[in-house]
């Protein structure tokens, strides 16, 4: 089985079980699997080939989820942008990276920061996922979902084509551009999942943002490559993560991932309200 194929098949292995938790909402693996289809085959209907690269300027949402999904399936390159850069760092990204679409969540920040990129001239397509795209000629993600999903059989990308475009924090210059392989990407993600123990009764409480390779990477691709719930957040907040601990026995967390600062938040969440250890203390793994 390739690689894009691993990804893949816990979409059709676990269809009834919960993929993403996002406050209210639940996306299971079978309806991620869908979702994803029909936006593949909206893109093909734009144009969208394989090894175009699809920059994504966009917040945490199940949607992103299947917008990566949908990208992989074409053979398209996804392409993360820090959400928080202006308009030089993300006007960098999609010069360099030769971006001919861009998916972004509609706000006035985000749009401030697009508007004072410039032109763009190989950029043909703009997709606002959650919202009304504002850019001309743009359109919206949900308007890509009418045409027929794309065939569950349809041919999926080899281990050495390009699955991810990840840029470096440019801390001694400008950013640059990282390719990983499909490949390269399932080997490394198995190997360090699998030594956290990492299982389909997994729940992963993640707050980390989703153009972060951590959360991207081992959060995300982490739970497709073992059928694990992932308990999804835009963004991160410590007693949202003590509360998703709070009924383990009823479908709660089971591990959380962070960054040393959620750490230290975390900390000061519990001097101030230490009755949310005891919920802590049902976790099975904290990682960084």
């Amino acid at each position: 089985m390739s690689s894009s194929a691993r990804l893949l098949a816990s979409l059709t292995a676990f269809a009834d079980k919960d993929a993403i938790l996002f406050g209210s909402r639940t996306l299971t693996f079978g309806e991620l699997d869908r979702l994803s289809r029909r936006y593949a085959a909206g893109l093909a209907s734009l144009g969208v080939r394989p090894g175009d690269r699809i920059a994504v300027f966009a917040q945490s949402s199940p949607e992103l989820v299947a917008a990566l999904l949908g990208h992989y399936r074409l053979g398209a390159i996804h392409v993360p942008i820090n959400t928080h850069y202006r308009a030089e760092e993300a006007g960098h990204i999609l010069r360099d990276s030769g971006a001919s679409a861009l998916l972004f969540t509609p706000g006035p920040e985000t749009e401030r920061v697009l508007s004072e990129i410039g032109p763009l001239p190989r950029l043909k397509d703009v997709i606002a996922l959650g919202g009304a795209a504002s850019a001309p000629g743009g359109q919206s993600f949900e308007s890509l979902l009418a045409d027929e999903p794309l065939p569950s059989d349809a041919p999926l990308p080899a281990d050495g084509d390009a699955a991810l475009l990840i840029y470096t924090s440019g801390t001694t210059g400008k950013s640059k551009g990282v390719e990983l392989s499909f490949g390269a990407l399932v080997a490394n993600i198995k190997e360090v999942t699998r030594s956290w123990g990492f299982t389909a009764a997994d729940r992963l409480a993640l707050a980390l943002p989703l153009f972060h390779v951590h959360g991207l990477c081992l959060g995300i691709h982490g739970g497709l490559l073992h059928g694990f719930t992932v308990l999804l957040s835009e963004k991160f907040e410590a007693a949202r993560i003590v509360a998703s601990f709070e009924k383990s026995e009823a479908g709660g967390a089971t591990a959380f991932m962070g960054v040393p600062t959620m750490y230290v938040r975390l900390l000061e969440h519990l001097e101030a309200h230490p009755a949310g250890a005891a919920a802590l203390r049902r976790a099975r793994l904290f990682t960084s």
